[in-house]
């Protein structure tokens, strides 16, 4: 239901004998089974703990740990050569600076990223059971919350110390503030959550344009039942959402300024992904016939680009903003060569590849890809029946596909990986699935009780 503001609230249906008291023991026995999970592979399998971005995330929260500030001690493959520190340039700093506050705490830094991450999912899961007991009932809570931690994508990302799982919490908790009561502080928190996704991918500053249009337009829609100092307010309070979001993510600009002379609202690996993303080994490798194809081509993509940066002269080293606008030059120089038609494939192919429900065949194992492959099938047909059963909540269909389309222009226009759609997409089919689930699960309920009532009545 939508109250009055536009607010979507529960509709009060759902398993009996819910309590809050159980979901605080669900939510203990989550966090103990992630910390359990999380210590053994921190401990024993470092390499997997710290697999894709995790050792250069570690580097960063140790050195905050010890001396307050994000340097970057190692020389990365995706920049210039260098032999001397310097300032983080590279990486978004809230997950590093989370893991530095554990390890201030915790001492030992494998166990204290170990916590972290299950700190994380735990909180995910809770923001997830709000979310769905907000559009639908409290057994679609549960079920979100039971989706999320059997998700096999997410029990991987759980168990790696990247990016990923922060990055889904925080756009959870800004889908959990969008649905909230209409008020001032609703649009302060939600430009502050919004710029902390910021803080933990880049990717999201564009949900700050894309919301801007998105609460016009609804506010478009609902113009006749509005009066005409209601429309001034709600659009005072999207200049709110602004400012706020914008100041969140002000600091980053003023100490990119500081340390590498540009005035850069996020990081400087946008040069190198754009690169990587149009290069003619890329575009080689979605007009592949096959998964090993695919990945070989796309290895072709992964090496030219790094060389390009290795081959890089010293006058770069040290300089991201140059490198930085060098690789963007580059980047546009391959776009120009491949043609008009070749661009548009890629980038269509690339937005497909966002969004298709299974993996490629043949990139992964026969075993990996059939359980990814059968999960996300069935995620999208529950979800697919979840969004006609929602059709009328309009709030909730809104910013799922705001979040959604922000994650899939973001990535179709640079560099699509199966880690980089799922904190944009598999929150919202997991939600839109228990929902459907509920739904099914409480018509079921009530057929049943109709057939006993009918029984004892005979």
């Amino acid at each position: 239901m939508e109250d009055r503001n536009g607010a979507v609230t529960a509709e009060k249906r759902g398993l009996p004998g819910s309590s809050r008291k159980w979901l605080w023991m669900v939510l203990c026995g989550i966090f103990l089974l992630h910390l359990g999970v999380n210590c053994f592979i921190a401990l024993e399998h470092r390499e997997f703990f710290l697999h894709d971005d995790g050792a250069e995330y570690m580097e960063l929260a140790l050195s905050f740990a010890r001396t307050g500030e994000m340097i970057s001690e190692r020389n990365r493959y995706y920049e210039s050569p260098r032999s001397y520190p310097m300032p983080e340039a590279y990486r978004s700093l809230l997950l590093p600076f989370l893991g530095g506050c554990f390890i201030k705490v915790v001492g030992n830094p494998w166990i204290a990223l170990a916590v972290c991450q299950a700190a994380v999912m735990t909180a995910l899961s809770l923001v997830l059971f709000r979310i769905g007991e907000r559009i639908g009932s409290e057994a679609a809570g549960w079920l979100a919350l039971l989706l999320v931690n059997v998700h096999p994508l997410f029990a991987v990302y759980s168990m790696r110390f990247s990016s990923e799982s922060l990055f889904t919490l925080s756009l959870a908790v800004f889908t959990l503030v969008f649905l909230g009561k209409e008020s001032w502080r609703k649009y302060v928190l939600l430009g502050i959550c919004g710029g902390l996704s910021v803080w933990v991918r880049p990717t999201t500053i564009l949900l700050l344009p894309a919301l801007i249009c998105g609460l016009l337009f609804l506010l478009y829609l609902r113009r006749k039942s509005l009066s005409g100092r209601d429309c001034w307010i709600s659009t005072a309070r999207i200049g709110v959402f602004s400012l706020a979001f914008f100041l969140c993510v002000l600091p980053g600009g003023l100490r990119n300024l500081h340390h590498f002379g540009t005035f850069n609202l996020t990081s400087y690996l946008g040069g190198f992904n754009l690169y990587l993303g149009y290069n003619s080994d890329n575009l080689n490798a979605y007009k592949s016939r096959s998964g090993k194809e695919f990945l070989a081509n796309q290895d072709k993509a992964w090496h030219r680009s790094i060389a390009l940066v290795r081959n890089l002269p010293e006058s770069y080293s040290g300089k991201p903003a140059l490198q930085d606008r060098f690789l963007k030059e580059k980047a546009f120089e391959e776009i120009r060569r491949m043609g008009f038609w070749n661009f548009l494939y890629l980038g269509l192919a690339k937005a497909w590849h966002f969004i298709r429900p299974w993996p490629l065949y043949g990139a992964h194992g026969l075993f990996q890809f059939a359980v990814v492959a059968l999960w996300e099938c069935v995620l999208f047909l529950c979800a697919g029946f979840g969004i006609w059963l929602l059709r009328r909540k309009t709030e909730f269909l809104l910013i799922a596909a705001l979040v959604i389309g922000t994650g899939w222009a973001a990535h179709a226009g640079v560099h699509v990986l199966m880690r980089h759609r799922a904190p944009f997409l598999d929150p919202f089919l997991i939600l839109f699935s228990a929902y459907a689930l509920a739904w099914v699960l409480e018509k079921g309920m009530e057929r049943w009780k109709k057939s006993r009532c009918s029984q004892a009545m005979r």
